[in-house]
């Protein structure tokens, strides 16, 4: 994860004379981590305000400031992230956004609502982006699969609290997708019923 950023940010530290290591060191002097605290800081912070102004220019340029200051961060301190590392953060970023999701329909806000919303979509698009899964096309097919959520008169089937249940026999949404991305070639063939970790 992030080599692209990295393998860039390297050809940097190496014209300016920037400390480039290629693993980490505790040694490393607690001059280095305090100056990469300040221009992640830093960085964010201008990227925060660009984003409550709208300012599209400034939201664009922010973030790629924001990834140049992080990717650098790897490079000086020799750390680089690999799929567990990203995919520890993911399901730590999610689950703050559930919090937030769930703390708005606690207190009955909106703006906590409508911001755990929008966090949980950041996290879910930006998972599927990482991964190179076509998230549009996941969603349409847990979308088509809850559509056909009825039992043999029609109708909609819920339990006690509201949700749909699966009538008997419905095709359950993770093998719709499997086999979506076998067929276009993002996974392989699933040789057994043992799930499996395909990253």
């Amino acid at each position: 994860m992030m080599k692209q950023e990295i393998d860039a940010v390297r050809d940097n530290h190496i014209l300016f004379g920037v400390p480039s290591r290629e693993h980490y060191d505790r040694k490393i002097p607690q001059a280095e981590f305090d100056l990469r605290f300040r221009l992640v800081r830093e960085e964010t912070e201008e990227t925060k305000m660009a984003l409550l102004k709208k300012d599209l220019v400034k939201i664009a340029d922010g973030i790629a400031d924001t990834m140049v200051v992080t990717a650098g961060s790897g490079v000086q301190l020799g750390i680089q992230p690999g799929v567990d590392d990203m995919v520890l953060a993911a399901s730590e970023l999610l689950e703050d956004a559930r919090k937030v999701f769930e703390m708005g329909l606690r207190v009955k806000d909106p703006r906590d609502i409508a911001g755990g919303m929008c966090m949980l979509e950041i996290v879910c698009r930006g998972v599927a982006a990482l991964l190179n899964l076509p998230y549009w096309e996941v969603f349409q097919i847990v979308h088509a699969n809850n559509m056909a959520k009825v039992g043999p008169d029609g109708k909609p089937i819920f339990d006690a609290g509201g949700k749909f249940l699966k009538p008997e026999g419905h095709p359950k949404a993770d093998g719709l997708i499997r086999q979506h991305l076998e067929a276009r070639g993002l996974i392989k063939p699933q040789e057994d019923d043992n799930g499996g970790n395909d990253i």
